[in-house]
């Protein structure tokens, strides 16, 4: 069966059964979501880059640095002891720092829970301990103060995921300290949030939206991971999906303006009848295989996003990722709903039409 025509169908069919029922639950969450949204407010555009593709994700931003308003620098973890770690090859450039701000950038550091060491996976176990009692969190955002005030950023984006649901109560905790102890010094807090919809808490069941959008100065959230390497082939955002992500979060009661969306600058290759992970591919790299096998770039008007097929080895491949059409459709949805803003994950090899498209000029 063809993928996309099956696609289509089962959802078809799945409306039919859930009726209108369905139809009317949705068109509800969707009418509260969109009430009072500010005519005219100006998306705050924030660029990520990560410690392992830096100079050419810097590269990109300077090229286009008029479009950004924030920039995130992916150096830090959170450490067994609790302290905060730099990645063994991130360049922990404070002169960067000083001169992101001096271009008029306001600039976060991105602190995760991904320990160094490949195959590494996100520790929920560190982020448990660090939750234990008021002196391990207090050591924890004394190390983080302190790690802000010494390179001199304008303040921090918490990125703990695949935490465990017994966390709720202690991460919320955690967030409120934070914030108020940031703030005291003029530092900003940012929370990176994982995708979910009325449907699907889906990883972050351990964070309490409302709770979390009350303390923190804003809320990234992931409008990204609809499709991943280890799930079937699809798109990583469509807009319809993406639409839902963030009417959860208004739904929670979260402000509106404190709601960064993040949108993916990347694609998939997944090859077709294995048990093995797709491969990620930047916008550039998948441009280069489209080169190499020939063939045409499809559009899915339902989703919003490019996909092509092709084949390597006698296998198949499918692939599906974002380009400059796909990813201002996802821009228009943080407009639509007058968000705070738009978090580019990441920058280093994505369609330059994007900042062409984004350029206030």
């Amino acid at each position: 069966m063809n993928w996309k025509v099956g696609l289509v169908g089962l959802m078809a069919v799945g409306m039919v059964i859930m009726g209108g029922r369905w139809l009317m639950g949705r068109e509800a969450r969707v009418e509260k979501a969109e009430e009072k949204v500010e005519e005219d407010a100006e998306l705050m555009i924030r660029a990520s880059i990560p410690y392992w593709d830096q100079k050419e994700a810097l590269a990109s931003l300077w090229r286009h640095e008029g479009v950004f308003d924030e920039v995130a620098l992916f150096w830090y973890y959170l450490g067994e002891d609790g302290e905060v770690r730099t990645y063994e090859y991130a360049d922990e450039d404070t002169e960067l720092v000083v001169k992101l701000k001096e271009a008029g950038m306001r600039v976060g550091a991105v602190i995760s829970n991904l320990p160094e060491g490949e195959g590494a996976e996100w520790d929920s176990g560190r982020i448990e301990r660090m939750l234990e009692n008021d002196k391990s969190r207090k050591k924890h955002i004394d190390a983080v103060k302190e790690k802000l005030v010494e390179v001199g950023f304008d303040g921090v984006s918490i990125d703990y995921e695949a935490v465990k649901l017994d966390a709720k109560e202690g991460y919320g905790q955690f967030i409120e300290e934070l914030t108020l102890e940031l703030g005291s010094a003029g530092l900003f807090v940012g929370v990176a949030m994982h995708p979910a919809t009325a449907d699907d808490p889906g990883q972050g069941e351990f964070q309490d939206w409302r709770r979390i959008g009350e303390a923190a100065d804003y809320l990234y959230v992931m409008g990204y991971g609809e499709h991943w390497d280890s799930s079937g082939p699809g798109p990583v955002a469509s807009v319809e999906w993406v639409e839902e992500v963030v009417e959860y979060g208004i739904n929670q009661g979260v402000d509106r303006r404190k709601i960064i969306l993040g949108i993916p600058l990347y694609g998939y290759d997944w090859k077709l009848e294995s048990d093995g992970p797709a491969e990620g591919l930047t916008y550039n790299e998948v441009e280069e295989l489209r080169q190499r096998t020939g063939e045409q770039v499809r559009w899915d008007g339902l989703t919003q996003t490019p996909w092509f097929e092709h084949e390597e080895d006698g296998a198949e491949h499918q692939v599906w990722f974002e380009d400059g059409d796909s990813v201002m459709a996802k821009v228009k949805v943080a407009e639509k709903y007058g968000l705070g803003g738009v978090s580019f994950w990441r920058l280093g090899g994505e369609d330059e039409k994007v900042w062409r498209a984004m350029t206030r000029e």
